[in-house]
């Protein structure tokens, strides 16, 4: 089967996943449950996810002792530690894999006839005489409200959508959400083809520093990418000015942070390994140059 095949097979059945995951959510709400979402940041929100009910969805920055009541189930972001992650596998109703931003937005998008609240007309009172307030004019205001909203939504979408953030979301979960990873031009290719619809953007990306170029050895084209220097500056958020934020956010990076210590620990194995041969050749050169003399 071609790579470009199997590339296909794996995104259909991420949409599939999808699709599944947003009908399971629209069940926990409709089941009168809260969806809970783990390692979720303030500067998280677009206008959509900060209108939500908290009786419906509880965004979280870190992971609790124990899940809060009613809980139907948990969503974890990138931005959970690994600590986290696993400390929330012992309770049953979560979803295991790692969400991006984008996702999770989507997710909850699709389910707002359901989230979002109805607003009903109420009566007014005043000179200790109860009269209704005119519907017409209160269901005008209302739908002048709600254009103005939606209009803001869609705006705040469309930037939420946009083509290189939607490019990068689904570049790092193809590499696992390790930046030092790369992958290869057929799956860059097809990525370009989805997103921006050109299978040959790579190049634009490349000029643009988005991704970088790895070349074999006596090749000459690329035989695969990984994130470049506008990609990983996107990916790097800077901390917070406020101590409790930064305190958050300092716990947050925990996991990334343990994972390159542990790749550079076993880096610098290998290179103490090497360099131990290196010495025993080093010895076994002079002991030979003793035997000539």
């Amino acid at each position: 089967m071609k790579a470009s095949k199997l590339e296909g097979t794996a995104l259909e059945h991420f949409e599939k996943s999808l699709n599944f995951l947003a009908e399971k959510l629209r069940r926990v709400i409709l089941d009168g449950k809260l969806i809970v979402v783990i390692g979720w940041k303030e500067s998280n929100h677009n206008s959509f996810t900060k209108s939500i009910p908290k009786n419906k969805v509880r965004f979280l920055g870190r992971m609790p002792r124990k899940p809060p009541d009613n809980t139907g189930l948990m969503l974890f972001t990138r931005f959970t530690n690994h600590a986290e992650t696993e400390r929330g596998r012992k309770w049953n109703d979560i979803h295991s894999s790692v969400l991006t931003l984008g996702t999770l937005r989507s997710l909850l998008k699709s389910l707002s006839d359901i989230l979002m609240p109805v607003s009903i007309p109420t009566l007014v009172y005043g000179d200790g005489a109860a009269r209704e307030e005119s519907i017409e004019t209160t269901m005008a205001e209302q739908k002048d409200k709600k254009e103005e909203k939606e209009v803001h939504t869609k705006r705040k979408e469309k930037e939420d959508e946009d083509p290189l953030r939607l490019f990068t979301d689904h570049f790092m979960r193809a590499v696992d959400h390790r930046a030092e990873r790369s992958l290869s031009k057929y799956k860059v290719t097809d990525l370009c083809r989805k997103v921006f619809g050109n299978e040959r953007y790579a190049k634009t990306l490349v000029l643009n520093e988005w991704l970088e170029p790895i070349v074999k050895e006596g090749a000459v084209k690329a035989g695969a990418y990984k994130a470049g220097v506008q990609m990983l500056n996107l990916l790097t958020e800077p901390e917070p000015a406020d101590p409790i934020a930064k305190a958050r956010y300092l716990i947050q990076s925990e996991g990334t942070l343990l994972r390159q210590k542990e790749e550079l620990t076993a880096e610098i194995a290998r290179v103490e390994k090497e360099l131990q041969r290196i010495e025993e050749a080093r010895n076994l050169l002079q002991k030979l140059e003793e035997l000539v003399r």
